[in-house]
């Protein structure tokens, strides 16, 4: 759903006004009737929506929105560091993106030091309209956290003392409900304290958070870091029996129309130049890496052989839990599928037989924007067939229009004698036998003449439009 005047994308709501479907304007028509007409499995609608209090208050400072947002007391608390201990709960703005990154806004002077930040976090900076406030946007790296309700009283375990959290405690005593984002595989060395004014914004953070993290444990990552073994058997047995082990930053590109699948690490997440490229192709093998690969944690390996390579080449690698390795080994497996859907249409297989220059060159020429860089031929083709059935389906509503008009005209003109129709069609120049009693065929000659008329008036325009170049 994209978002309408309050320009916001994400679920339809209640009090949502829809204004088009597929670009099609409503124009007082129903939208299940629209759709009917549509018949398509999935639909973008143009919606209309009132903005919260809180959104407006966000707009005001040069806020972003997302899905899920608001304002939120937050403390930041870290394991490792005593840093962190010193931090106060301060009022931040929290947006949960569509893209599932959860991003926390804070006034400039409420922000932790550069030391005291984990590296799951970047930073982006946005200033407010309303000066001299900035506010830093923090991205968490929600992957593996879970969300935790906090208690009013610690839970007590026979013989164990319990410290109650003074910030949990600070909060309830303000009337505030507070909760709080964690790692429970300690990964992140950062847990994040929240607190909502009522109990139903908090029920509501819980609902987002906790779908939006059952979507990521389901997702296989595309990127993240590994640890690459060094050397790969079939390429350098040397380099291999030394072992040793480098971190590397992975990309996953599942395969599309044109392109195999590809596998690229480089050194780091920040690096341009690639270290490596892993060749996947149908070929390629996914298995658990066997005691003999020397493996570190959960690892797995890939073997599989580019068109380059003289033989299949084995790399191995390894992931920082049993999970992660699970979920990194059914993304390499589910980008190695290709679609067993319908074949492929012949305008299809037109588009594909074109390269890559031919493609952007064409959605050019068709005025479709923000392709101009585009090497993925699959992305170019859907985008020139998107266009034309956005075309096709524009040319439907616009005939539909012309039929719906020539329908009420014709019902206009029933509701006139047989008389007034002879008359109007001698106003027209058309020449009528006085004899002809046949009213459907005198609203026939009507419209027919009007339709004539028309056309010679837009050719007239036209011409004129011409002699004035």
């Amino acid at each position: 759903v994209r978002g309408g005047p309050a320009s916001i994308a994400g679920n339809l709501r209640v009090r949502d006004k829809v204004l088009a479907i597929e670009g099609d304007p409503l124009m007082g028509r129903r939208v299940e009737e629209v759709m009917d007409e549509q018949n398509r499995i999935m639909y973008a609608l143009l919606v209309a929506r009132k903005k919260t209090p809180a959104q407006l208050k966000a707009d005001e400072q040069g806020l972003p929105i997302g899905k899920h947002q608001g304002w939120l007391m937050l403390c930041r608390q870290h394991k490792r560091s005593k840093a962190g201990a010193e931090e106060r709960p301060h009022k931040a703005w929290l947006v949960l993106t569509e893209d599932d990154q959860l991003i926390v806004h804070e006034k400039k002077e409420n922000m932790a030091t550069p030391r005291t930040r984990t590296a799951d976090t970047s930073e982006c900076v946005r200033v407010s309209r309303s000066e001299p406030t900035t506010f830093v946007g923090i991205k968490v790296d929600l992957r593996g956290a879970a969300f935790k309700v906090a208690s009013k009283a610690p839970i007590r375990m026979a013989g164990a003392s319990v410290k109650e959290n003074p910030v949990i405690k600070e909060l309830f005593e303000k009337g505030l409900f507070p909760f709080r984002i964690v790692w429970p595989d300690g990964e992140v060395d950062v847990e994040y304290i929240c607190a909502a004014n009522s109990v139903v914004e908090r029920t509501t953070w819980e609902k987002t958070v906790t779908e939006t993290l059952k979507r990521m444990e389901k997702t296989a990552p595309t990127t993240g870091y590994l640890m690459k073994q060094k050397g790969r058997r079939g390429s350098n047995p040397i380099a291999n029996m030394l072992g040793g082990w480098d971190k590397r930053w992975f990309v996953l590109t599942p395969w599309t129309e044109g392109s195999e699948a590809r596998f690229v690490y480089f050194a780091n997440k920040d690096s341009k130049d690639a270290k490596g490229v892993i060749a996947l192709n149908e070929k390629a093998q996914v298995l658990r890496a066997v005691k003999y690969d020397h493996a570190e944690g959960s690892a797995f390996s890939i073997t599989s052989q580019g068109p380059n390579d003289p033989m299949a080449i084995t790399t191995t690698l390894s992931a920082p839990s049993e999970g992660e390795m699970e979920r990194w080994m059914s993304a390499v497996s589910a980008a190695l599928k290709r679609p067993t859907g319908k074949a492929l249409t012949k305008e299809e297989k037109s588009l594909l037989s074109k390269t890559v220059p031919e493609l952007r060159a064409l959605l050019t020429y068709l005025s479709v924007q923000g392709y101009e860089q585009n090497e993925d031929k699959g992305s170019l083709v859907r985008a020139v067939l998107d266009h034309r059935a956005k075309a096709k389906h524009a040319k439907k509503s616009q005939v539909r229009e012309q039929k719906a008009k020539l329908d009420k005209d014709r019902d206009r003109l029933h509701g006139r004698s047989v008389e007034e129709l002879k008359q109007l069609l001698f106003f027209l120049d058309v020449e009528v036998d006085q004899a002809l009693e046949d009213k459907d065929k005198l609203v026939d000659m009507v419209l027919q003449q009007k339709a004539t008329r028309k056309e010679e008036e837009e050719a007239d325009g036209a011409t004129e439009d011409g002699r004035g170049f």
